[in-house]
């Protein structure tokens, strides 16, 4: 079969699933009706307002940073959350095989608007929130760290000096980035929504609402949906499967990442072993958290986030400035880059 035929058989099997589809959710529309609901509340409540500062602030660093260093966007893909930090994959892409593994595993992370502020609203506890937020940069950074150790046997080097041109205006940048993020979160919403409603309808179909088995088996579709059917009574084994739900995505978060970084030559195999390599490293430091820190993860921490601690304004502060250091450091070159001007 010749791939011009390939790709026109895909085509129908996927024009096939989409009829088959329909009837589905005609003889389930009540459940399809109330999932599409649940979604847009969803989206309305915890996702739209937690996560929608965050991806306008990604698209202001993503614009004022050299796209080639791997360290600068790890630092956005994880503040950001995956739709961001797939984009920003597609210009770091050197190789294939490992090297495109963990650099997608280190860089797709869901983002502190997402888990600590959506998901730690829906648990009751910003203190959870911050640990699942904690398991995910923890898994970002162990997969750095092996894609350095990688790139190092490999001697892989840069691709020649990075560019330095003049910034465009503040409010061009601000416009742009505000744009980014209303598109961004317009995928996001319209993701939620539709697999939500597929959600629904499975609901309707199984009788499964809660439990285990409902975060699983809904956030394995949308993490969103399972991460609103996620409790803390679940105990260590729910938060470790929370964890490592929130490492892979769910299908919809695939797909979405499928899509973005198709043009840049990375392969769907390879994106489906770094989602499966964030979900592993996610549920074991989720579950490592957990029992490290019992007393976070409690209902009862809550509202932390808006209560200053004068004590952690030193460890703020030293974490903000470490970020910036990182954020100007071209990791290609070693140079310090402050406002698009190079510093030895």
């Amino acid at each position: 079969m010749t791939v011009m035929g390939l790709k026109m058989s895909k085509k129908r099997l996927l024009a096939l699933f989409a009829f088959a589809l329909m009837p589905v959710l005609i003889l389930f529309s009540s459940g399809a009706a109330s999932g599409a609901q649940s979604g847009l509340l969803l989206c309305a409540k915890h996702i739209l307002p937690s996560a929608f500062p965050f991806l306008v602030l990604a698209e202001i660093i993503a614009k004022c940073i050299d796209a080639r260093s791997v360290l600068p966007a790890v630092i956005v893909g994880n503040l950001s959350g995956y739709p961001v930090g797939g984009r920003l994959c597609t210009g770091l892409v050197k190789r294939s095989g490992a090297d495109t593994v963990l650099l997608l595993a280190c860089c797709i992370g869901a983002g502190p608007g997402f888990t600590v502020s959506a998901v730690g609203s829906v648990l009751n506890s910003e203190g959870a929130g911050l640990l699942l937020f904690c398991a995910q940069l923890l898994s970002s950074l162990t997969a750095l760290v092996l894609l350095l150790i990688l790139r190092r046997k490999q001697n892989v080097k840069a691709a020649g000096e990075p560019s330095f041109d003049c910034a465009p205006p503040f409010a061009d940048i601000f416009v742009e980035a505000v744009k980014g993020g209303c598109t961004s979160m317009l995928y996001i919403c319209g993701f939620v929504t539709f697999f939500s409603c597929i959600s629904g309808v499975l609901c309707e179909i199984s009788g499964i609402t809660d439990g285990v088995s409902g975060v699983l088996m809904y956030g394995a579709l949308e993490i969103s949906n399972g991460c609103a059917r996620a409790s803390l009574r679940y105990g260590a084994a729910g938060f470790s499967l929370l964890g490592g739900l929130l490492g892979f995505g769910g299908v919809s978060v695939f797909f979405q990442l499928a899509a973005i970084t198709r043009k840049s030559g990375i392969r769907i195999f390879e994106l489906l072993l770094s989602r499966l390599l964030s979900a592993a490293l996610g549920a074991v430091y989720s579950l490592v958290l957990y029992s490290a820190f019992p007393a976070a993860v409690s209902a009862a921490a809550t509202g932390f986030t808006a209560k200053a601690n004068i004590h952690s304004l030193p460890v703020v502060s030293a974490l903000t400035l470490l970020i910036c250091t990182l954020l100007c450091c071209d990791a290609s070159t070693g140079y310090v880059t402050l406002l698009r001007k190079k510093i030895k």
